[in-house]
């Protein structure tokens, strides 16, 4: 018979900062500023994150409810 082990996986938490998050394009996002995705559509910007392992990442509340954590790079700032 084997015997079970226990495995631990350590996934650390995106840091969260105060912003803005500068896009290679040169945009900056900041909390509160309205954007879009491809797929979700128009939403606003909660909070903004770091994550050492993905990079910049942006909470969205898009306009149907839905909330998500994207990368920053996946969001296009709107006017």
């Amino acid at each position: 018979m084997s015997e079970e082990k226990e495995l631990e996986i350590e996934i650390p938490l995106p840091r969260i900062i105060e912003g803005p998050i500068v896009l290679s394009d040169g945009t900056a996002l900041f909390i509160g500023d309205k954007v879009v995705h491809q797929s979700y559509g128009c939403g606003l910007i909660r909070r903004l994150m770091h994550s050492n392992d993905v990079g910049d990442l942006v909470f969205v509340k898009f306009e149907s409810g839905e909330d998500k954590i994207l990368g920053a790079a996946f969001v296009k700032k709107t006017i």
